[in-house]
Order: C-alpha cells, then sequence, then structure tokens
C-alpha cells in the first residue's frame, strides 16, 4: 500500500469519526459504524464534492447504487469526478 493514500485515507477517516463522535448520544444507531471506523474496517471521506460543482451538493451527478458487497459509483462525465478536501 502507497504510504500517501494511507496517510490520506486515515486522516479523512478521523475527520468523520470526530465528526460523528458529538453525535453518538442522541444518535446511537451511529455505534455501529463508529466501531467499524475505529477499527479501520472502512474509511470515511469528509467533504467530498465533484469537481465541476463546487459546493453546489444538490446538483452532484454522481450515483451509488448498492450491490451485494458495498456500492458502486458511477461518474456520468469529467466534471463529475470526485475531489476530496483536505
Amino acid at each position: 500500500m502507497d504510504i500517501s493514500m494511507f496517510v490520506i485515507i486515515l486522516s479523512q477517516t478521523n475527520l468523520v469519526i470526530g465528526t460523528l463522535a458529538r453525535h453518538l448520544t442522541k444518535r446511537p444507531d451511529l455505534k455501529p459504524l463508529m466501531d467499524q471506523l475505529m477499527r479501520l474496517e472502512v474509511g470515511g471521506i469528509f467533504l467530498i464534492t465533484e469537481r465541476g460543482h463546487g459546493l453546489d451538493a444538490f446538483n452532484i451527478e454522481t450515483t451509488a447504487t448498492e450491490v451485494s458487497d458495498g456500492f458502486v459509483l458511477n461518474t456520468p462525465r469529467e466534471e463529475a469526478t470526485k475531489f476530496v478536501s483536505n
């Protein structure tokens, strides 16, 4: 594994953990997800957007289709390429 990718995934996951942690008392349904994040079984992405849309979340074009082992993301055109701020 590329160490730089590991650092990005770890920092993004920590941002997600920090954001969700403050809501656990009112949202106990998030506990299983938090446990998975803490064990690094899943990675969290924080503030993902599309290159052609910036902060315009209402017009994001990406779709996610649930399959048996997760999700398949569909990026329909180049402007819908993902960008993750760090």
